[in-house]
């Protein structure tokens, strides 16, 4: 899997878990439930797309406090026929009524947290019939069968799910509704336990029998508008009417004999390309993997890419993000030449980019043997979204306004029907016409800095897809200039990254802070073996995700 003849041998982290190998299809997500799902429809005949969609509408009832049919939805689609990848976009905008005089009124110097005015128009139902009119090729009735059979009968509680029902509890008590479900009894929910959510499995059954006219300008639109309406929010019936979910061309790059593509904005996709333009100057196969060398060149990398996106990145219909010039040859070379190879760059972070990033997201990929691959992430933002559930449809709402900034001049700015920008992202790899690579993984920032991590430990360094998930991760994150002594950057490692390598870091300027093992990153991958069409799926071992194949 290595581009470089010449790469150096590497030291193997010892595998978590086994690879999923299968000549047929593998799928890999966050839940078991969501990934026996889908490979029950790939055994059944169906397509990589109508597995995916199968296992998102299951991750969407069995992992509420990060993806629901009130959040939105990201996805990369390889069609096996003609190998043509496909980008779809759908994320909400704000509310017609939201604007930044209005927020400024009412005393709020940055976007409400979560509540009822954090709620924007959810695009995540609008996704799934994207996918399914262009790709699908079993019914919609079919596809959502299993969740529908599991949000009206219950699933067991994970442990995962009763610590977060646990550590939210709070905002789960502020709302009757969403208390009547996730906090039973007046308590947080508990491993073992089942969770039933009737209410939700009505609306799903009317969804996939109606459509997404059953959501948008149907009667599970109109009953979000007014319940906004009536408890004081912005969102309106008339901001659900029109469905907000958008096809687009995805955005590429080449990186050692790839082609890597990724979401287009509002997506921050562009900035995992940024990072791989940039390294296509940097011999990283010639250093060991997770070396001093190795990781500082990529961290400086990283600070450059995301330095582009607080410039530039806001909704393209409102700004201009020049992507061709920010993913152009010449702006990686200049933007290579600024690293220095012995020191690390500590300037201070704006400001704005320490606002609050919702990390509470989950992601799926699903391919097949006939060439079709999906790349597809899903979210509420924070953890339990708005905290909201609206009455009579068992819907948690998204508290995606979060996602915008108040500031005069920022390319974010809130502004009403603006998509706010999105850490959400997808990547595929193609080698030539054929699929290589799909993947993604949760965790706001840390998604493209550690996208960029594991297709470098495969595509640089020669490690099977489930060693790049297992590999010890790094997070560059902003950092407080008074506890940093100056620093504008903090780099969080893993307990594992070897105790020489952190001292050469450190070494270099670098303001380490230790973090919990496995809690950078969680992805799921899959990677083609182009030999033998051989699938191979990964899945980290830091939340609950599995990888299956046959």
């Amino acid at each position: 899997m290595t581009s470089s003849a010449t790469a150096v041998s590497t030291r193997r982290p010892p595998l978590s878990r086994p690879m999923a190998l299968g000549t047929n299809g593998v799928v890999s997500t966050g839940q078991t439930l969501a990934t026996q799902a889908g490979l029950r429809v790939l055994q059944d005949g169906g397509s990589a797309v109508d597995a995916a969609l199968a296992a998102s509408a299951v991750l969407a009832v069995v992992r509420p406090h990060v993806a629901t049919i009130g959040g939105d939805l990201f996805a990369l689609v390889h069609d096996g026929r003609d190998g043509a990848v496909t980008a779809v976009n759908a994320s909400g905008p704000a509310p017609r009524a939201a604007t930044v005089d209005w927020f400024r009124s009412q005393g709020h110097q940055t976007m409400p947290p979560q509540g009822i005015l954090s709620i924007e128009v959810p695009g995540f139902v609008d996704g799934w019939f994207i996918l399914h009119e262009r790709y699908a090729t079993w019914s919609a009735a079919d596809l959502w069968a299993p969740a529908i059979r599991i949000a009206g009968d219950g699933f067991p509680v994970y442990a995962k799910l009763a610590a977060e029902s646990a550590r939210h509890a709070a905002l789960l008590a502020a709302n009757p509704a969403t208390a009547a479900t996730f906090l039973p009894d007046g308590q947080p929910l508990r491993t073992g336990q089942l969770l039933v959510q009737a209410e939700l499995a009505e609306c799903l059954r009317a969804i996939a029998r109606e459509g997404r006219g059953a959501y948008y300008a149907g009667p599970i639109g109109a009953a979000i508008g007014r319940y906004c309406q009536s408890a004081g929010g912005l969102l309106a019936e008339s901001d659900l009417a029109t469905p907000p979910g958008a096809v687009r061309e995805p955005l590429r790059v080449d990186y050692r004999g790839y082609t890597v593509y990724e979401t287009p904005p509002v997506s921050q996709g562009f900035v995992l390309l940024s990072e791989l333009n940039i390294a296509n100057g940097l011999d990283l196969a010639a250093r060991d993997h997770n070396s001093v060398d190795a990781i500082h060149l990529m961290v400086e990398t990283k600070k450059l890419a995301f330095a582009d996106r607080l410039t530039y990145l806001g909704d393209p219909s409102r700004v201009s993000v020049p992507l061709d010039a920010l993913l152009s040859p010449e702006h990686g070379a200049r933007q290579r030449a600024r690293i220095d190879p012995e020191r690390a760059a500590n300037e201070p972070v704006a400001a704005y980019d320490r606002a609050p990033k919702g990390t509470d997201t989950t992601y799926l990929c699903v391919a097949d043997a006939a060439g079709n691959a999906v790349s597809l992430i899903e979210s509420v933002y924070s953890a339990w979204g708005s905290g909201v559930v609206v009455p009579g449809t068992g819907i948690l709402m998204n508290n995606r306004m979060l996602g915008f900034w108040l500031e005069d001049g920022h390319p974010n700015q809130l502004a009403p029907g603006k998509r706010a920008m999105h850490t959400l992202n997808a990547f595929l790899l193609k080698r030539g016409d054929e699929l290589f690579m799909v993947g993604g993984t949760p965790g706001a920032d840390d998604q493209v800095q550690t996208n960029f991590q594991v297709i470098s430990s495969i595509v640089d360094h020669g490690l099977n897809v489930q060693e790049a998930l297992d590999a010890t991760k790094w997070s560059s994150r902003p950092g407080s200039l008074e506890s940093q002594q100056g620093q504008g950057y903090v780099l969080g490692v893993e307990p594992r990254l070897d105790g020489a390598v952190v001292a050469g870091l450190t070494a270099r300027g670098h303001a380490l802070e230790r973090v919990d093992d496995y809690s950078i990153g969680a992805h799921e991958a899959i990677v083609r073996d182009p030999e033998t069409g051989v699938l191979m799926g990964g899945a980290a071992p830091s939340r609950d995700g599995v990888a299956l194949g046959w």
